[in-house]
């Protein structure tokens, strides 16, 4: 039998994907609407993404007895929809292995989107949102006072940057919404110390098939800060490498605006795209 090249199989591949995802989008119209080029190209790239994950594991997207195929058609079909794409840093994927019932594990998809997605989401589909502003990054050595109340009267916060260069501290988002008789200002805000919750969560997620590890991890970490967390030695290998890297107050600030909006609620089109949004993404759980 002659060999098939790699031009070939790419070839080949990318018809299979392509055809993949006009089938998802023809299925999607029912409550979507007739879907876009863009939005096709959202869920190719996904689709994309998904695939080099699973070559890793020796899988393919096809393997329905060792992968999850709806969570990918619910991955897929999330990304459609909210046209959120990989190539703009808007969403990434993972994959965990999920216990079934006879005790074996398969393979299931999960959308994360970033922090640009997050906030493309609450900007199109934000309950009560009408814009929201950019975000300000308060750091060490900055003016700032918090909004206060005179009676049902909102006197807002303040902010005086003072360098570009010190600890960030804290992140306002200052999101416009309205209300039945006109707009008012929403001020998110999040705390530095607020990502040592996320750091927790995250460990004990990553432990979650290690008892005896996990419980052992959690004790240690219990009462540990946020610059504890990701400068000790004894936790450093179960910390992400974005949190202790060059990049770490980057990380550490997408967090913060995370946390500072991920209790804006979303109000979803339909029964349809809301199971998918909630069987696809936690709205606390975002990167």
């Amino acid at each position: 039998m002659p060999e098939v090249s790699t031009k070939t199989k790419t070839v080949s591949m990318m018809a299979l994907q392509k055809s993949y995802i006009t089938s998802i989008g023809n299925g999607f119209e029912d409550f979507l609407g007739k879907t876009n080029q863009y939005q096709a190209l959202c869920g190719y790239n996904v689709l994309n993404q998904i695939n080099v994950l699973l070559n890793k594991e020796g899988l393919k997207h096809t393997d329905k007895d060792k992968v999850d195929t709806e969570s990918i058609n619910n991955a897929i079909k999330f990304a459609m929809f909210y046209e959120l794409n990989t190539d703009n840093n808007e969403i990434f994927v993972i994959l965990r292995n999920e216990k079934r019932a006879d005790g074996t594990y398969i393979k299931k998809v999960e959308c994360k989107p970033q922090y640009k997605g997050h906030l493309k989401i609450l900007a199109d589909y934000g309950r009560d949102v009408v814009q929201i502003y950019p975000e300000w990054i308060v750091r060490e050595g900055d003016e700032f006072t918090y909004q206060t109340f005179k009676g049902i009267e909102v006197i807002p916060p303040t902010w005086t940057p003072k360098s570009q260069e010190g600890k960030v501290i804290r992140v306002v988002v200052p999101i416009l919404k309205k209300t039945k008789t006109g707009t008012y200002v929403d001020y998110r805000i999040a705390e530095r110390e607020s990502v040592a919750t996320n750091i927790k969560a995250q460990i004990k997620q990553s432990l979650m098939f290690k008892k005896e590890e996990c419980a052992k991890v959690m004790l240690l970490i219990k009462d540990m800060t946020l610059d504890q967390l990701i400068t000790d030695p004894a936790v450093k290998d179960y910390v992400n490498d974005t949190y202790t890297g060059i990049s770490q107050e980057e990380m550490i600030i997408t967090k913060l605006i995370l946390n500072a909006t991920k209790r804006v609620g979303i109000d979803f089109k339909n029964a349809v795209i809301k199971e998918i949004t909630e069987s696809t993404y936690d709205n606390a759980d975002v990167y």
